[in-house]
């Protein structure tokens, strides 16, 4: 399953990352461990989700990276906006 070349498997993907994250923050004490630097469980996702969007692309499945690579960007603007780091 992991070696096929769609966007919709990538998008799955790359979701699961920061979807894990958001849960670790809100709902288990590792978020407040955390609690001076609220966006460090996310730059680990983030940074998780880059190195599957380099193994993707080393095996010659640019949909599939590219799909991670959207979700990654779409969250990290998400992220950013909902933490309070970005004002609009």
């Amino acid at each position: 399953m992991l070696k096929k070349n769609n966007l919709l498997l990538g998008i799955l993907l790359g979701a699961m990352t920061p979807i894990i994250a958001f849960l670790l923050d809100e709902y288990t004490p590792l978020g407040a461990r955390f609690a001076d630097k609220p966006l460090t469980l996310y730059a680990i996702g983030g940074a998780v989700n880059l190195l599957m969007v380099r193994y993707y692309y080393k095996q010659q499945a640019s949909k599939t990276g590219g799909g991670i690579m959207g979700i990654t960007f779409i969250g990290l603007l998400l992220i950013l906006y909902f933490k309070g780091g970005i004002r609009v």
